[in-house]
Parts: structure tokens; C-alpha cells; sequence
């Protein structure tokens, strides 16, 4: 299902592999995707060897790379996945279609950005065990400070009782 957009590639030297692939396999680079090479420091240089429609996605590695290492994979594009999806004759493949469709923006936002709410999440889980178990406490101060201690971040100064 869906279209392989590219193939991420980690080589040593990313000019001496393009030209590898030019000579070899009749790979060039594409102009559409150049920016990732010129623009982004350790970004990918695209190559393809059908214009685009499938390309290779050569990372250079080095001891001292800028960006998160990126590990050799496959990338499929979401608009074709999309459609392909949307015009299956399984109804939960149609709806996977429609839940990527409505998605999209945010799924495109997270593999761009690396952002996550993973790690709100997980306090937010913590928080509401530690409620939870307090079995009807109401004691804002304890359940604060039980809070404090489960996620490691306590400040006894903050807590300890203050002289009078």
C-alpha cells in the first residue's frame, strides 16, 4: 500500500557516494530537494535515478554529526497512502484512510519537528495513579509533595516546614 518516497542511506562521504550512484546506476540529484543538502547542515542529499518519483536519501556520518543520527530506512509517501487507503474495499482500511487524511498535518509536524507529548503524558499518567491511590485525601500540600517525590523532581526546601 502507498508509494516508497525515499530510502534513507548513512555513507561516509556523501559527494564520493553521489557520484558513485550517477556513474553507476544513473542516479542524479533532485533539484526540488536540494535545500535539505545545501540548507539544513547534516540534511539528506536526494537522488534519484526516475526524476523524483522514488529517491535515495544519502545522510553523511561523522563522529561530531549535527543532527539526530538517522538510521537507514524507507519512507513511504502519506498522500499516497492516503489515497490508496481511501479507495480500499476493506471498510478498516478506509477508515485508516480517513484518520491519516484528517492527521495529516500533524503527523507530517511530528516527523519534521520531533516533537512529542509522550513525556507530558507520562506525568500526567503518574499524577492520576498517585490520585488514585490517596483514596479520598484531600490534603493539597501531601498530595503535592507525594507528587514531587514519584517524579523525582523534590525540592525539600520547598517543602519542609518553614520555622515560626
Amino acid at each position: 500500500m502507498g508509494r516508497l518516497d525515499h530510502v534513507h542511506i548513512r555513507v561516509p562521504d556523501r559527494a564520493e557516494a553521489a557520484d558513485w550512484y550517477a556513474r553507476i546506476l544513473g542516479f542524479e540529484a533532485v533539484e526540488a530537494y536540494e535545500f535539505w543538502a545545501t540548507g539544513v547542515e547534516g540534511g539528506p542529499l536526494q537522488i534519484s535515478a526516475d526524476g523524483g518519483q522514488t529517491m535515495l536519501a544519502l545522510f553523511e556520518t561523522s563522529e561530531f554529526h549535527p543532527m539526530i543520527a538517522q538510521q537507514t530506512g524507507v519512507a513511504f509517501s502519506i498522500d499516497a497512502i492516503i489515497n490508496d487507503a481511501r479507495t480500499s474495499t476493506v471498510p478498516e482500511i478506509k477508515g485508516l484512510g480517513r484518520t491519516l487524511k484528517q492527521w495529516r498535518t500533524p503527523i507530517l509536524a511530528s516527523h519534521s519537528t520531533g516533537a512529542s507529548n509522550g513525556p507530558t503524558e507520562g506525568l500526567n499518567s503518574i499524577i492520576k495513579k498517585i490520585k488514585r491511590v490517596a483514596a479520598g485525601f484531600t490534603n493539597f500540600a501531601h498530595n503535592r509533595t507525594r507528587i514531587l517525590l514519584a517524579i523525582g523532581g523534590c525540592d525539600w526546601t520547598l517543602i519542609a516546614p518553614q520555622p515560626r
